[in-house]
């Protein structure tokens, strides 16, 4: 599962039994907890 937030989405307490992955968004986003797979999605200028 991809999901594309900014850091503010309320993530479940454990692991779901598909692989996640969040893509941050917007500037310093808070981080997902460590089980998350994160790709950092960079702002335009």
């Amino acid at each position: 599962m991809i999901v594309l937030t900014d850091g503010f989405t309320p993530w479940p307490d454990e692991p779901e039994t598909c692989r996640l992955i969040a893509a941050l968004v917007g500037e310093d986003p808070p981080l997902p907890p460590a089980w998350v797979e994160t790709v950092r999605v960079p702002q335009r200028r």
